[in-house]
């Protein structure tokens, strides 16, 4: 990427993700919240990134931008209508916002919240690492830093909420709670009802 110093991608194996769309007055949009189950999980792709200025320049100094956030799927995944309608859910309002929450399943669950992707433009998915070999890119986005402080509740009552705050752009932690189930809902664009369910 010109004018960019970008880090090696990181690789995490999701089997469930939970978007939710923030609504005009920035606050979460819960009615709206919709999650996708998969048998064999996606991988998340994180990059850092930095902008470097153009060499001679004088007086500009290296600045931290969004890492950049994507998902992958191997070639030999079989693809379904879930992984097609998460990408088409997180492409279809360019200029919106998203809270992204995945579960990966390891001897307890790894948690990971993203509070703000916001979606890229890139059809051919130039601006990120394809991911690892034999892997293909379905949707790519910006960890956008948080704006100000929010607790973020989780599943379990018992847990207590995450502290969201002002310049954080990705929390992960662990929870011995399931993610939500997935139920029939009706998307468009796809021949075949993809799975999601709406808590």
């Amino acid at each position: 990427m010109r004018d960019d110093d970008v880090s090696p991608p990181i690789f995490t194996p999701c089997d469930a993700v939970r978007i939710t769309p923030y609504a005009n007055e920035g606050l979460p949009d819960r009615d709206q919240t919709t999650t996708y189950r998969f048998e064999d999980p996606i991988i998340l792709v994180y990059q850092h990134r930095t902008w470097l200025p153009p060499l001679g320049t004088l007086g500009a100094v290296d600045r931290f931008l969004p890492p950049l956030v994507g998902f992958t799927t191997a070639l030999d995944h079989d693809v379904t209508d879930t992984v097609n309608a998460l990408a088409q859910a997180l492409q279809k309002r360019p200029l919106r916002v998203y809270a992204v929450e995945m579960w990966s399943r390891s001897t307890s669950w790894r948690y990971l919240l993203i509070p703000v992707w916001r979606h890229l433009d890139c059809p051919d998915h130039n601006l990120i690492d394809p991911g690892p070999p034999g892997h293909a890119t379905h949707t790519v986005g910006e960890a956008l830093a948080a704006h100000e402080s929010t607790p973020w509740p989780r599943l379990s009552p018992e847990e207590h909420p995450l502290d969201i705050n002002p310049g954080v752009n990705m929390i992960l932690t662990t929870t011995d709670t399931e993610p939500p189930p997935q139920m029939p809902t009706n998307l468009p664009g796809y021949p075949r009802t993809p799975t999601g369910t709406r808590p």
